[in-house]
């Protein structure tokens, strides 16, 4: 059974059967701007560090009852949302200088959620969703360790940029 978040067409929540106590997994849905903030956008960039740090205290204080917490961050997605900020010229180029990746489907999203949350060795890992699905696994909190350059030229050595 899917659930879909209406306004955005988003997958929200997928249940497939009984929950099994063994098997719990929580994901938080994140985004790069939690790290890479956007000054035309605070709140947003703010509500978002907020999620990855909800999502790295949880995945500390809930490991002992076997429940994993993970974060997806997907890059830009292709949304109604992402459709507003192309509509202002000024910010979109700055957005793509920032982080020139490729923009992802809502699918590849689905996607990249999916394999985070079948795999049993995420507890505590912050996913970065790109083209096709893919991940870019980051454990133990690395946004909050590694300097920005670091991840950006991680991104472009791996072929996610534009």
């Amino acid at each position: 059974i899917l659930e879909i978040q209406p306004r955005h067409e988003v997958c929200t929540s997928i249940y497939a059967g009984p929950p099994n106590p063994e098997k719990v997994a929580i994901m938080l849905m994140g985004s790069l701007s939690g790290h890479f903030p956007m000054e035309w956008n605070p709140m947003y960039s703010a509500s978002k560090a907020a999620s990855l740090s909800l999502a790295t205290t949880m995945s500390k204080r809930l490991r002992m009852h076997g429940i994993r917490v993970c974060s997806i961050l997907p890059v830009l997605v292709e949304t109604p949302l992402l459709q507003g900020i192309k509509d202002h010229p000024v910010i979109w180029k700055e957005i793509q200088r920032r982080l020139p990746v490729s923009i992802i489907t809502i699918d590849d999203v689905v996607k990249g959620s999916m394999e985070l949350l079948l795999s049993e060795d995420t507890n505590g890992v912050n996913a970065v969703v790109l083209k096709g699905g893919r991940l870019i696994r980051l454990w133990n909190s690395c946004f909050f360790y590694y300097p920005r350059y670091a991840i950006r030229q991680h991104l472009y050595k791996i072929g996610a940029v534009l």
